[in-house]
């Protein structure tokens, strides 16, 4: 039996993951106006943020068609696909129509579409545990009952050291935003059921991740079967350095390190941190 992870590019992974599971993961577009740029492994991710930061108009994201999916589901018996949250993207209909595609052209074929309610780190997570599954030989129905589960409990949060992009795609007032920025203030935010949500304003980032990494435990108590996905676009240090705190204080089975593409750093900017457990 084959069995396959597939994913929009917000799924990030590192060097250790990408020789653990084998994820197929479907490019988004990047929209910077009069240029569109593919989210693959070949982006320069810090020359992007350049032409982006340089872009007056607002970056977006263009979701891959529904044949891009049905191709990568070809050959497979079983297919997981994990996308972000549908509150900011088209991305999980286009999986979605892809599955009816197959569902048709192959309905032995058995797919099952996440709507992780997350992005970046969340997406991670869940192609982890799946991937956990997968090894254990777990059957279809088990991993999708389970992973829909995971998927109502995650957690997900994000501090953000720049602004400008929630300004820009208008989840954020103008005015909010130079106040923040008069007032060095980084927002402590949260994936809460697939919309985003900010629970703490803190003074610079330093704060924020501190207040992050209370938040984000609180109220759980055993930890030690729970793995940790940090994700950070451009930031390795920072993430380096909030994975060291967060080892100080916590048990946790795992924690992952994963650098931002294309997607990631137009929701997070430079210097953005997004944690998922």
């Amino acid at each position: 039996m084959k069995r396959v992870i597939i994913a929009d590019s917000c799924l990030e992974l590192n060097d250790e993951l990408k020789k653990r599971m084998d994820v197929k993961l479907i490019p988004v577009n990047l929209d910077l106006g009069d240029e569109y740029i593919k989210d693959d492994e070949n982006l320069d991710v810090k020359e992007f943020v350049r032409k982006m930061r340089a872009y007056d108009g607002v970056p977006k994201t263009a979701a891959p068609s529904p044949n891009a999916f049905y191709e990568a589901m070809k050959g497979y018996d079983e297919v997981f696909v994990v996308t972000i949250t549908s509150k900011l993207s088209t991305i999980y209909n286009s999986a979605m129509i892809a599955k009816q595609m197959m569902n048709e052209s192959n309905p032995e074929v058995k797919v099952h579409v996440f709507d992780s309610k997350s992005a970046v780190s969340g997406e991670t997570l869940l192609a982890i545990e799946i991937n956990e599954m997968i090894e254990e030989q777990s059957p279809f129905e088990v991993i999708v009952e389970k992973i829909e589960n995971r998927v109502k409990e995650m957690r997900t949060y994000f501090v953000l050291e720049n602004l400008d992009n929630l300004v820009k795609n208008g989840r954020m007032s103008k005015l909010a935003g130079k106040v923040a920025a008069a007032l060095s203030i980084n927002p402590v935010c949260r994936a809460d059921d697939g919309s985003i949500e900010v629970v703490n304003k803190t003074r610079g980032m330093k704060a924020g991740l501190a207040k992050m990494v209370s938040n984000i435990t609180e109220g759980l108590d055993d930890l030690s079967k729970r793995t940790l996905v940090i994700g950070h676009v451009l930031s390795p240090q920072r993430a380096t350095e909030l994975k060291a705190k967060f080892e100080e204080l916590y048990k946790f089975k795992e924690i992952q390190v994963v650098p931002a593409k294309g997607v990631t750093a137009i929701y997070a900017n430079e210097g953005g941190i997004v944690v998922a457990l």
